[in-house]
């Protein structure tokens, strides 16, 4: 498949403020987790140092392992694209107190695959129908319920469907099943939304990474992957039902339309889920990526500050360039205000 967006690009206006002198930086940064947003995180960890801000030290291990070291305090904030639950909230208040979550990044995530078809246009999925592939009811690529909502020209081969996820605690798996949780009655009563499950079916991989390289190289796969993941592989990747009804491409314009049909129900502490959003063009499995950190950090507490309020101002200049969609100045004014309680006794 062609790694192009065509008429799906959008230039988006993002609030800059506050970041034109350059902080003096106070040391290296130690952070970690989610793998979704590691390329842009990667970009910003770049940037950062050339511009003579600071040193930031950033390990994909998965939103599960940036929770937990956050929480045990070995870094100075984790990523996750899941917000702590309740249990977490009140380890991490017992270890270190008060957790912020402050929104840095925006994505999709999208069900990639390995076919050869004669047509471009994406396969059609329903979140019924993509619970029933995860839980093995549909094995086949031309199951009849699957080939139904096709459009008349694409017609998809008689081939095994090799199921791929994730085999870590894992943010992209949280948002993945969230969306499949609001649309399945019987995933959400057997499974939930969670960061691992006990699949009951499939092979599973480390990170988007490994999701994304086990399709690339498995004719027939399909696997839930971020989407920079999915143009680096040149993997096709389907468009999904939406709460409208409509079938929607995760981009930079569909996710921003998600979380803004969402910014007035997204609580004072910025914990929110973008799981089936409303609206005509709003993608259905979009998410927000949070960096947690203690409000009170044991370190290094103004080099933290400075770098997230570089990251939600400045480096949303980055996003799009990798197929994150920025985040709405609305949702900018709001993470400042967070991020602005750093270290703040």
């Amino acid at each position: 498949m062609k790694r192009a967006l065509g008429a799906i690009a959008l230039l988006v206006a993002v609030g800059v403020s506050g970041c034109s002198s350059k902080p003096k930086p106070e040391g290296e940064i130690k952070a970690g987790g989610s793998t979704f947003v590691a390329p842009l995180m990667e970009k910003w960890r770049d940037v950062y140092a050339q511009e003579g801000r600071g040193n930031l030290r950033y390990s994909a291990t998965g939103s599960g392992a940036g929770v937990f070291h956050m929480i045990d305090k070995s870094l100075d904030f984790g990523c996750t694209d899941s917000p702590l639950d309740a249990e977490e909230l009140l380890n991490a208040k017992r270890v270190g107190g008060e957790v912020l979550h402050i929104p840095i990044a925006l994505g999709s995530v999208v069900p990639a695959y390995n076919l050869d078809l004669d047509q471009p246009q994406p396969i059609r999925f329903t979140g019924p129908l993509l619970a029933d592939i995860y839980m093995g009811k549909i094995t086949k690529w031309n199951d009849p319920r699957l080939q139904a909502i096709q459009e008349p020209i694409l017609k998809l081969p008689n081939k095994d469907i090799t199921v791929v996820h994730r085999s870590d605690g894992s943010g992209t798996t949280y948002v993945f099943s969230d969306y499949l949780s609001t649309t399945s009655s019987e995933w959400r009563e057997k499974y939930g939304s969670a960061r691992a499950f006990k699949w009951p079916v499939g092979s599973g991989q480390d990170g988007n990474k490994g999701v994304a390289n086990f399709v690339r190289r498995t004719p027939g796969a399909i696997g839930y992957i971020q989407l920079e993941y999915a143009m680096e592989n040149d993997l096709g990747w389907g468009s999904v039902q939406n709460r409208s009804g409509n079938y929607v491409q995760g981009n930079v314009a569909t996710v921003i339309k998600a979380v803004e049909s969402q910014m007035a129900a997204i609580p004072e502490d910025l914990r929110f889920s973008m799981a089936n959003a409303s609206g005509e063009n709003a993608y259905p499995i979009g998410s927000a990526t949070w960096a947690v950190v203690y409000a009170n950090p044991p370190r290094n507490s103004k080099a933290i500050a400075d770098f997230l309020r570089w990251a939600v101002h400045d480096g949303q200049k980055y996003a799009q360039g990798l197929y994150y969609a920025p985040m709405p100045p609305a949702l900018v004014e709001r993470a400042q205000k967070l991020i602005d309680r750093i270290g703040v006794k």
